[in-house]
């Protein structure tokens, strides 16, 4: 069920984009026999992130920040709110859980592919780390970005190209440096966003595009950036000379990058899309200097690729979401402030580490030094959080999920406190 939330404009494809969401397939920018523009030759060319004034643009709102979703979960009874962006790697890693990590069904891609791994990318099964913050009866999941130094070149590009593909050029000028002056006032504009309710749970999800032909109306919108881009992001500039030439290979292909994103990115971007209730994702193929071409990607075809049938994906995000609020229920009674979750492989073993109880002047989830090899527990003073080696006198564990790969279901474990002497 959706929750009304305020009413904000919602954008809409331009450059004549909007042929892509009802023609299956990918569509090159330029035709590469004939050099022919299938679009707007304008696209071409991506403004480089320095010459972009993202101060214009509306600044990202955390859940524990956000007043009105706070205020909503209060008026319609919900425990825990979050966004798509703080809760998707945390319901895949329910997925990956509760079905072994099932592996991916590639079977409409070329010969190519057909010795290729099927599982998910190593970045899929990395742990997953948020912060609840209680406020009001309502804990808020935020994503913990303790390590988070600055925004990669990709999520900037992200956030420029939307609004390169939903503006006219005149429009889009504006957010260059130079002319930037002339919407300073945008920056207070707010985001639209979309509210679920789901079992315990209020989440948010912004709404990036919208079509009224499509059957659920909006969609989101992704810049996917090649291959060589994704594998080696600090030496963008020298990768950027990779092209995508062709539909169908192993390598400089649409079809490659339609896979990666199988394996790597169409399980966060169903949970996103169904969160919002949307239809879909729009792609736009880059490697950071030039863009090759877009593909629409319905919601039905990500949970074919992930679950062999369209039939499988709310099921799938229902029992996620479920068991999500079985862990979440069992740490908020114990420690109310953060939580992170560790995926130990080739077990199929989830392990939740739970935080002492943290000041609210420990900030933004914030630890000082680096990261221990053999595991850490944190702990929070009032100036903030730090991490420790694991000691035997740490209260660390409270509680285990196990599922076995011999038999279907889950096992809960007794929970237990783990004390040193």
């Amino acid at each position: 069920p959706a929750v009304q939330g305020p009413l904000t404009d919602i954008a809409h494809l331009a450059h004549d984009l909007d042929r892509v969401l009802f023609n299956p397939g990918v569509h090159f920018l330029q035709d590469p026999r004939s050099k022919v523009y299938n679009f707007d030759p304008y696209l071409k060319n991506i403004l480089s992130p320095s010459e972009f004034d993202f101060d214009a643009l509306q600044p990202y709102i955390t859940s524990s920040k956000d007043e009105n979703l706070r205020q909503l979960a209060i008026k319609h009874g919900k425990k825990y709110v979050g966004s798509t962006s703080s809760t998707s790697h945390l319901l895949s890693h329910m997925y990956f859980l509760t079905t072994a990590f099932k592996p991916i069904n590639a079977s409409v891609l070329s010969a190519s592919f057909w010795n290729e791994p099927r599982g998910y990318t190593r970045s899929m099964k990395l742990p997953a780390s948020v912060c609840l913050r209680l406020k009001d009866g309502v804990y808020a999941i935020d994503a913990d970005k303790s390590f988070d130094v600055t925004d990669g070149v990709l999520v900037v590009l992200g956030k420029s190209m939307e609004k390169m593909l939903t503006l006219p050029p005149e429009e889009f000028r504006n957010f260059h440096k130079d002319n930037s002056w002339k919407i300073k006032d945008l920056r207070n504009t707010p985001e639209p966003y979309h509210y679920a309710k789901v079992e315990d749970f209020l989440l948010r999800a912004q709404l990036d595009c919208q079509d009224p032909r499509l059957p659920r109306k909006t969609f989101d919108l992704k810049t996917r950036a090649a291959m060589p881009i994704r594998l080696d992001k600090y030496n963008y500039l020298n990768n950027s000379i990779y092209e995508i030439k062709k539909r169908y290979g192993l390598f400089e292909s649409f079809e490659r990058e339609y896979f990666d994103m199988i394996r790597s990115a169409f399980l966060k971007y169903s949970i996103q899309v169904r969160i919002g209730n949307m239809d879909g994702v729009f792609v736009c193929y880059h490697n950071t200097a030039r863009v090759f071409g877009f593909q629409y990607i319905s919601l039905d075809e990500m949970e074919t690729r992930l679950f062999g049938n369209p039939v499988m994906g709310e099921q799938v995000f229902s029992q996620s979401i479920k068991l999500l609020g079985r862990i979440l229920n069992t740490a908020t009674e114990r420690y109310p402030n953060q939580v992170s979750i560790h995926t130990q492989l080739p077990s199929i073993l989830l392990t939740l580490s739970f935080s002492l109880p943290l000041s609210e002047l420990a900030g933004d989830c914030r630890h000082q030094g680096d990261l221990p090899n053999d595991g850490c527990v944190r702990r929070g003073n009032e100036r903030g959080a730090r991490l420790l080696p694991q000691r035997r006198g740490d209260r660390q564990i409270l509680a285990r999920l196990q599922g076995g790969r011999q038999r279907p279901g889950i096992q809960m474990a007794d929970q237990q406190l783990l004390q040193g002497e």
